[in-house]
């Protein structure tokens, strides 16, 4: 089975995410389970539904079990697979009133354990942070009975341990935190816990997404981008690269159950975009330009300034409010203490907070805005130096690159650069050939900056990850190279590039 790269700069040393975390067959965090990318590996957002409506007290510790009902099942009509989008998640879900960090290991491992144990009617888990954080689990047939055991749950020697310690903010390994010891039961654990009523049980949901996905949409002729279990809509959600119109969606009906699928679109570079980020018009930055960068410790992009002057952050701004309690409300103080970090960015629909001096980050916190609420998305600790990298176009991948050193290296009088290029993105080691774009060459201050990228490719072949191919490749500069640098112009500052291993053979 095809696996999808890691989202960009999606770790950061010994990371610990409150998302996409999945231990099969119980998984924590944004409810997608089991992805598997084929037309474009971890480059798309994946739709999971909209929020539930908040419930009445349900699962909270002193409440009564199982006042809550369960959710109604999407839509009657079974002619037609719907979009995700159109899916509600399951709910209503009581809110929990935290902004982020996780349960504690002992609880989780508790919940674990019975949801293993019930495999004929589990229909999934994960920490839903649009109602505040709040642990939920899902059961076909009715939820209260399923809440008044759980909520009476200890932990016992025998209980499954899919969970361990993080890593510190210091670089230690915590010990099991004492947070939930064998005395406290599951409702007195400090944490939300509710339950909610699906159609269909994990199990059954995996089997369509792993036997029978690719042939049925083989045989319709449909090419998919993606497919996994969402667990929050209680779906099989299909990412198609040709679109998901009216006709498409009837045929998947004739094939596949209606209320245990739905569909989405492969979105465009432009539906991609970060909101609130600058879409740059050139690979190399302007001169005396602030671009905007990523780090490659991490991938939310940012001002390059932001390392050496944070923006300002008043101690009573919302932001503030929720970031302080996300590094609180993590178990075992693996992020250490909130007064160490800085605002590095704020968008329209993210803020990422570091802890370190200047370009050496020594931790990650990264919230989302939800609504008129921030809350945790992830984070990690045990970074390094911060290598800077200017934002390409929408559309366009990284390519590395080397001088190639078949060739002599450019002296003064050549104006003839031969490079070696490499695309970065997982391609199944397949060349870049007509999707190169560049170089783009630019002298300035004593260097030649140089720049190259990848369009992204259109097809629907499913990319694995091995070693991509280097491209041989030359170009001409605009005047004799003299006494200057030949420098990668995407990197903040420029960074003089390297000469690469001969070639057994020039082509």
């Amino acid at each position: 089975m095809e696996t999808p790269a890691a989202p960009h700069g999606a770790t950061l040393g010994r990371p610990r995410w409150w998302v996409a975390r999945v231990v099969a067959p119980f998984a924590w965090g944004a409810g997608l389970a089991g992805l598997v990318a084929l037309a474009s590996c971890g480059s798309g957002p994946v739709a999971s539904g909209a929020g539930g409506a908040t419930a009445p007290a349900t699962g909270v510790p002193g409440s009564t079990p199982g006042s809550s009902p369960g959710s109604t099942p999407f839509g009657g009509d079974t002619s037609i697979v719907p979009r995700c989008q159109d899916v509600p998640a399951l709910g209503p879900v009581r809110d929990g009133g935290k902004a982020g960090g996780n349960p504690p290991i002992g609880l989780q491992n508790v919940l674990a354990t019975y949801a293993n144990h019930h495999p004929e009617s589990f229909a999934g888990s994960w920490i839903d942070r649009d109602h505040g954080g709040t642990f939920v689990m899902a059961f076909t047939g009715d939820p209260a009975p399923r809440l008044a055991e759980l909520l009476e749950l200890r932990p016992a020697p025998g209980d499954d341990s899919v969970v361990r310690p993080a890593a510190k903010a210091d670089g230690t390994t915590g010990s099991l935190p004492a947070e939930f010891t064998a005395d406290t039961r599951v409702r007195d654990s400090g944490w939300t816990i509710d339950v909610v009523r699906a159609t269909h049980t994990s199990a059954e949901l995996q089997a369509i997404a792993d036997g029978r996905i690719r042939g049925v949409l083989a045989e319709l002729g449909l090419r998919v981008g993606s497919y996994g279990v969402d667990q929050t809509a209680n779906r099989v959600q299909v990412t198609l690269v040709d679109g998901d119109g009216v006709e498409v969606r009837r045929r998947l009906a004739t094939r596949l159950p209606a209320d245990a699928v739905c569909t989405d679109h492969l979105p465009t570079a432009d539906e991609r975009w970060p909101a609130g980020v600058p879409k740059p018009a050139t690979m190399i930055p302007a001169a005396g330009s602030d671009p905007w960068v990523t780090c490659g410790l991490f991938g939310t992009p940012f001002p390059a300034s932001a390392l050496t002057s944070p923006p300002a952050l008043a101690p009573d701004d919302p932001l503030a409010v929720a970031f302080a309690a996300v590094v609180k409300e993590t178990p075992g103080g693996t992020f250490g203490d909130p007064a160490a970090y800085h605002l590095l960015v704020r968008t329209d629909t993210a803020a990422v907070f570091v802890n370190g001096a200047g370009a050496t980050i020594t931790a990650v916190v990264t919230l989302e805005r939800r609504g008129d609420r921030w809350i945790g998305r992830g984070g990690g600790v045990g970074g390094g130096p911060c290598d800077l990298r200017a934002l390409l176009p929408p559309g366009l991948g990284d390519v590395g690159w080397t001088l190639d050193g078949s060739y002599p290296a450019p002296g003064p009088a050549d104006t003839t650069v031969h490079v070696l290029l490499s695309e970065t993105a997982c391609r199944s080691g397949r060349p870049i050939g007509d999707r190169l774009r560049g170089p783009e060459v630019e002298v300035r201050d004593g260097q030649v900056l140089v720049a190259f990228a990848a369009a992204e490719p259109t097809d629907a072949s499913s990319f694995t990850c091995p070693s991509n191919p280097t491209t041989p490749f030359s170009f001409t500069l605009p005047e004799p190279l003299g006494a200057r640098t030949i420098v990668d112009g995407r990197g903040i500052p420029p960074v003089p590039v390297r000469t690469g291993s001969p070639r057994t053979a020039i082509n």
